[in-house]
């Protein structure tokens, strides 16, 4: 997560509160928010990559653990983590676990480099009052999905996919239909 230099404070305390406050449990929970991983392959590789960031300079703000009372099932809490660089592992790869990174940026132009500097672009989001700054910064960011001043909303009428090596194609839409279609061009010439 790229937040704006002179909002960090403010910012950083407002996401770990929330994050915080994310309830861990078991899927059919109403009350949950955050379930188990898919396997315990991915909690061995999201600890891993926590484990490895910390190793090399990063904090954990919240989180960074399986939590107290799941030591069966594939679960791992909510976690912040900063003092990352933007070459550490933890921010130019996947997760697919609930970890996010906070760093921090001074100019749009900035936040544009920094965030397209990555080899996966599956989904960002922007978030400013300033609608003209945010589909301007959305339309130079390289991600499949961007989202404004919201994350992870998901309609079956749009196409969701991502850019760079968060693979290609689309699903949801009439954009996935065209990937189960063969189509030919036949041209005659009648002269």
């Amino acid at each position: 997560m790229l937040i704006q230099k002179n909002l960090l404070k403010k910012a950083t305390e407002a996401i770990v509160a929330a994050v915080s406050q994310l309830k861990v449990g078991q899927p059919f929970d109403p009350e949950t928010k955050v379930g188990p991983l898919i396997s315990r392959g991915q909690l061995e590789t999201v600890t891993g990559f926590v484990n490895r960031a910390v190793a090399k300079g990063a904090k954990i703000l919240t989180g960074g653990k399986v939590p107290a009372g799941f030591d069966k099932g594939y679960f791992y809490e909510p976690t912040v983590l900063t003092n990352v660089e933007q070459k550490s592992e933890i921010v130019q790869q996947e997760v697919f676990g609930p970890v996010i990174t906070i760093q921090t940026f001074t100019t749009e132009e900035e936040a544009i480099t920094i965030g397209n500097d990555c080899d996966f672009g599956l989904a960002a989001s922007v978030f400013t009052k300033d609608i003209a700054r945010a589909i301007r910064v959305a339309n130079r960011l390289e991600f499949g999905c961007v989202w404004i001043n919201d994350h992870s909303p998901i309609g079956s009428e749009a196409p969701h996919g991502g850019f760079k090596q968060s693979g290609f194609g689309k699903d949801l839409s009439i954009e996935a239909v065209h990937d189960y279609q063969v189509t030919k061009h036949v041209m005659v010439s009648l002269a």
